[in-house]
């Protein structure tokens, strides 16, 4: 649905935490460029194979064919192993999320879910 949306160019603008927060990773995958003014995903987006570009007052997100997995940290930020969780949907190889157990602040049965729609976690 996300990426469907992306493809469209239907995200409303009023909704934009939402897909930064919970789907923000989706926006590596659809060719053209997402402008988006959230700073959060820079370092975890780029360590898995996204393109991911600084600006003074936002990021811009190239889309690519696929990401390549790897290791991020969870920055102490409950919404990072969510994002990253998803984007592992479309990783070459695994991500290895360090502190994931955060995304219990606010969603604890996130990696439950995950996994009841088909997503792979497991605790390492």
């Amino acid at each position: 649905v996300m990426l469907d949306m992306l493809r469209e160019g239907g995200i409303d603008p009023a909704s934009i935490d939402v897909v930064v927060g919970r789907g923000g990773s989706a926006c590596t995958q659809p060719s053209g460029v997402t402008v988006i003014d959230q700073k959060l995903y820079e370092d975890t987006l780029n360590a898995v194979g996204g393109r991911v570009t600084e600006l003074p007052d936002g990021l811009v997100i190239e889309g690519v064919e696929s990401l390549k997995g790897g290791e991020v940290p969870d920055f102490n930020d409950h919404r990072i192993p969510m994002a990253m969780a998803v984007a592992s949907t479309r990783c070459a190889e695994p991500v290895i999320i360090r502190g994931a157990q955060c995304v219990s602040k606010s969603y604890p049965d996130f990696f439950e879910v995950f996994r009841s729609l088909g997503g792979r976690a497991e605790e390492v």
